[in-house]
């Protein structure tokens, strides 16, 4: 049983040790305790949570940038939707969407480059597909 483990510990430990980014749209209409389990869910996923947003909205501006969970705020955030390039110009690795968000906020080149990622429920994040998103 040793044995079998060894690889999944490893696995475990070059996760954690992986230096990641994560981006997180921050403009919504609300703020409120499901906004902050979200992003707390998404730092989760890596080393540093920055929060971007593209309106200029004070209070929730001000509650990120006091929330344990967010490394960085980013004002002035693009209001389409976010490329590879951009990314890459913020050092940004992957960008991270509730269920629903991502129709507005995420390019198909992003989705193509499995860049984007989708928090189902509390437990399971995986990468944004072409499916998942519903064209309007």
């Amino acid at each position: 049983l040793l044995a079998a483990a060894v690889p999944l510990a490893y696995e475990s430990v070059r996760r954690k040790t992986k230096k990641r980014t994560i981006y997180v749209d921050g403009t919504s209409d609300n703020f409120d305790h499901h906004t902050l389990k979200f992003w707390k869910q998404a730092k989760g996923l890596g080393s540093k949570l920055v929060v971007g947003f593209s309106e200029e909205k004070k209070d929730m501006i001000q509650l990120a940038k006091a929330c344990e969970s967010v490394d960085s705020v980013l004002l002035n955030a693009p209001q389409g939707k976010l490329t590879s390039k951009y990314l890459d110009q913020l050092g940004v690795d992957y960008v991270v969407c509730g269920v629903g968000q991502s129709t507005g906020v995420v390019s198909t080149e992003l989705i193509a480059a499995k860049r984007c990622l989708i928090i189902i429920d509390d437990k399971i994040a995986k990468p944004l597909e072409s499916k998942d998103v519903k064209t309007e």
